[in-house]
């Protein structure tokens, strides 16, 4: 049946009158076989000799998403977006100790890299700045959110790609966080946080996590702690083959009991102001469970 569109299609492409019908022949083998990328090819060559812009690149975003191969549909999309750009944000207090493993990172992989100080008194700045960092100061205040926003409000290529301290990008994923923004229409991108385990050193739980926007979409933060991403509902959102380790739990602890006493007093401070918050609640119940069972 795909082969019998294909050869419609080549007759049909003779003719520009025709090329309704070749749309109508290719979108039919996409409904029997998404996993094939010179349909998508075709279709996107088809929609642009009818001058339908917005289609050929959503056919080249369908084929990213949806193809095993993606090696001519690549070339297609750097043809029809150029060589986009990343701004890494990220918001910072004290972190020496993993600040360099998470720069060093994503050494390569990112244009600039803009840094929210919320009041270090170590060598977190003079770290940062070795990098390449652009470090811009404001004083803690208690809310997560106002220092996130803060750091996007700085940020000037197409993407934005958000990192926390005790993170780190795993360099075999490099080539695939990049191709991921190289698909057109595709605004919004999530990967996996993986959590490494504080006794064993082994990867443990993982959760997804959009990380990754087009900056136009000028989405924001809300929340004083855990806070969360606020993003346009008819978005879609390409779950992406990336990974990003977190040390955050594998801090001694002393640090870990000072880490979950600052969240405990925020989700606290926000449930009094809104003892209905879903999200907050469920989170206060975590830092619970985790004071009456520690990890030894």
């Amino acid at each position: 049946l795909q082969t019998n569109f294909l050869n419609c299609l080549r007759v049909s492409q003779h003719n520009l009158g025709n090329n309704q019908e070749a749309v109508a022949l290719l979108t039919r083998a996409l409904e029997v076989n998404k996993d094939n990328p010179e349909s998508y090819i075709n279709l996107a060559a088809v929609l642009g000799h009818l001058g339908d812009t917005a289609g050929k690149r959503r056919a080249i975003s369908d084929g990213l998403v949806y193809c095993s191969y993606k090696g001519d549909l690549q070339k297609l999309a750097l043809e029809s977006l150029g060589e986009e750009t990343i701004s890494l944000c990220m918001i910072v207090k004290n972190e020496e100790t993993m600040l360099a493993q998470c720069l060093e990172s994503v050494s390569g992989v990112v244009d600039e890299i803009i840094i929210v100080d919320t009041g270090s008194q170590d060598r977190t700045v003079e770290i940062a700045k070795r990098y390449g960092a652009r470090v811009y100061h404001h004083p803690w205040e208690d809310n997560f959110s106002l220092a996130r926003n803060q750091s996007l409000q700085y940020a000037t290529c197409d993407w934005i790609f958000i990192l926390d301290a005790d993170e780190v990008l795993t360099k075999e994923d490099h080539a695939k966080l990049r191709q991921a923004t190289h698909i057109p229409d595709i605004n919004l991108i999530s990967v996996t946080v993986q959590n490494k385990h504080p006794l064993t050193a082994k990867l443990s739980s993982f959760l997804p996590s959009v990380r990754l926007w087009r900056r136009k979409l000028n989405p924001y933060y809300k929340g004083i702690v855990h806070n969360q991403l606020c993003l346009p509902p008819a978005e879609r959102v390409l779950r992406a083959d990336v990974k990003l380790i977190h040390y955050g739990y594998s801090l001694d602890r002393e640090l870990m009991k000072k880490k979950f006493a600052r969240s405990k007093a925020l989700l606290r401070k926000q449930l009094d102001e809104n003892p209905d918050n879903a999200f907050a609640n469920f989170n206060y119940s975590q830092i619970l469970r985790d004071e009456k069972h520690p990890v030894p």
